[in-house]
């Protein structure tokens, strides 16, 4: 019997009592730790709100409607730091704007739900998906450092990451303009020299292979986009050979 308000729900999934639990202090249904949002601690761990993410949607509808709540945001919108953001709002990439508009529409959320959906049940994609964005987040200097994510690609700080990348640069690649599409100007990101797709995401070792930086490189954005899946064989005959699938050496 898995105890709700166990203090240890990592601790569930270790002695294969399924995916961490907790109950909802708001709706008080037990629920996979996949329902609830996640925050950082200053300490560098990440913990769990004590509602779900219905609950925590809900409530905020709630709280919006308030004299309160308006009256904090009319003070705030009418004082000078408000205002201030509501210029740099304004001075957004087109791209980031469409992009944001496309994420509050009903496609939008449909593709978000299918992704949370798909890394709620896919350990592999899950994995890939926790790299990717550790990689991305790191090179852009907008979160902490991962260790552990990083320690994958054979190299140990995301200053080696962009170092390795730059030696790989083509001609109007800098480190400003990595994963940016500006007004039309195109950015890069992160390619594999072998997709994704050629390797067993369910295998740890082949994911390590998968991810070492022997297979990274920079790439144009739409470049890498109307690549897709498709594999280049001379650009995939540069990775050294210990780090190709492993499916490709029986």
């Amino acid at each position: 019997m898995i105890d709700p308000d166990s203090p240890s729900l990592l601790g569930q999934f270790r002695h294969g009592l399924g995916p961490p639990r907790r109950t909802c202090t708001y709706c008080k249904v037990f629920l996979e730790v996949f329902h609830f949002n996640t925050w950082r601690h200053k300490n560098g761990r990440d913990y769990h709100n004590s509602t779900c993410r219905g609950c925590d949607t809900a409530k905020a509808a709630v709280r919006r409607t308030t004299q309160k709540h308006k009256d904090t945001k009319r003070k705030w919108c009418t004082s000078e730091v408000g205002k201030l953001s509501q210029r740099k709002s304004n001075q957004k990439p087109l791209a980031q704007k469409r992009m944001n508009e496309f994420n509050k529409s009903i496609k939008g959320k449909r593709r978000k739900e299918k992704h949370r959906a798909k890394l709620r049940i896919d350990p592999g994609y899950r994995m890939a998906d926790s790299i990717s964005t550790t990689l991305s987040r790191c090179l852009a200097n907008v979160a902490r450092q991962s260790k552990k994510n990083l320690r994958i690609t054979g190299l140990q700080t995301a200053e080696e990451l962009m170092q390795h990348m730059e030696r790989q640069f083509e001609s109007g690649m800098t480190r400003e303009n990595y994963g940016r599409l500006l007004l039309g100007a195109d950015g890069w990101d992160i390619e594999h020299k072998i997709p994704q797709d050629a390797y067993d995401k369910s295998c740890p070792e082949d994911m390590a292979r998968c991810w070492n930086y022997h297979n990274l490189r920079p790439c144009w954005h739409r470049v890498n986009v109307r690549k897709s899946n498709n594999i280049d064989i001379p650009l995939a005959m540069s990775v050294p050979v210990r780090y190709r699938p492993m499916s490709w050496q029986v």
